[in-house]
Order: C-alpha cells, then structure tokens, then sequence
C-alpha cells in the first residue's frame, strides 16, 4: 500500500504527507501522474487557488489521472472543491465528477473560516465509522458548496450551513482538513487508508 499525493503550486502536501508518517503509511508526493498512477489510493490536498491548480492539473494531465481513477480518492478542501463542476474563485471549470457549484461564502465575519467547527455526520459512509457525529475539524476556507445530493456531512460558519463531506463511488471530498484535526482527523483519514473497495 502507497499513499499517492498530488502536489500542485500552494498546495499542503507536506501536511498530508506528514499525517501519513504519523498513521505508518508509506505515501508519494509527486505530480507525476504515471508514479501517482501506481499508488492504492490518492489524496488531492488542500490550499492554493482554484484557477492556479486546474491549470496545472491540466498541463501535467493530472485531470486525466484522477477522473479515470478506480481506487479510493480523498479531496481535501480546495481537492474537495475541485471535484465539483465549476467554481467562482477565477471563474473556473473544474473536474466535473460532481454536480454543484463552488460559491464564496457569504459569512458577515471575516474570511477565510479559519479554525475548528463542528461537522455532522450522517455516518452513512463508512469513512465515519467511530467517529462520533458533532465532532471537531479544523477548516481553511472562504469558497464552499452549499449542498450536495452526495452529502454525509455538514457544517456551518457564523449561521451559514455548507456542505462539509461528499462520497460518489470512490471519490470522497470533505471541506475540513483532516491532517490537521487532532483525534478525529487521525481516525478519518485511517478510515480512507483502510478503504480498499470500489
């Protein structure tokens, strides 16, 4: 088992990878689709800007590679996002796995959300499983998608609820960034690491 990681320009790779290091797994970080092609399982991490990282997705066919992807694919919050049809951060397209639109949040407080916010879980994916719905993540972000009809969590900043989890077949995306969510996050990403079906 190798954890591939996508790296891209203002991405968190390293913290994922860091993450990986913690639970024992041996992981990749490249944007070399045919090394990451040979991986169980892919993670497109979090920050960075939604025009910059398609446009280098698309130059290095990185798109191709996940779009075709068979094996369990976790998105982290800007790779959450990605995997929609289209966002308004630099009116960009995106991998169109997802149907939905990314729109910034429209929160009376300052943006990004930075910190930690309760997410509900529906626990109807068994990426959940052991984790107690309600539970605390830490999250980044000032764009989201308001709902999904592939939900299985949700969150809010300052009264505004947005869509936290998404799964589809093999592609799960959540908004919240596991690798820096203490015990729950540590459980989260064990799960997907532990996810081994299509």
């Amino acid at each position: 088992m190798r954890i591939g990681i996508i790296k891209y320009p203002g991405s968190n790779s390293q913290s994922v990878a860091n993450a990986c290091q913690r639970l024992g797994v041996v992981s990749l970080t490249s944007s070399d689709p045919k090394a990451l092609k040979e991986c169980s399982h892919l993670i497109f991490p979090g920050q960075g800007e939604a025009q910059t990282a398609m446009s280098f997705l698309k130059e290095r066919e990185i798109d191709t590679l996940i779009t075709s992807w068979q094996r369990p694919f976790l998105g982290i919050c800007l790779g959450f996002q990605c995997l929609f049809q289209f966002s308004e951060e630099g009116n960009t397209s995106l991998l169109q796995i997802l149907p939905g639109v990314v729109t910034k949040l429209s929160s009376n407080k300052p943006l990004p959300h930075t910190g930690w916010s309760k997410v509900a879980h529906t626990f109807t994916a068994e990426i959940c499983n052991g984790i107690k719905s309600d539970s605390y993540y830490y999250f980044l972000h000032s764009y989201s998608v308001k709902t999904s009809e592939y939900e299985f969590s949700s969150a809010e900043y300052s009264g505004e609820s947005f869509c936290a989890g998404v799964r589809r077949d093999n592609f799960y995306g959540v908004q919240f960034h596991p690798e820096k969510s203490g015990e729950a996050g540590k459980r989260f990403l064990n799960n997907f690491i532990s996810e081994s079906r299509v």
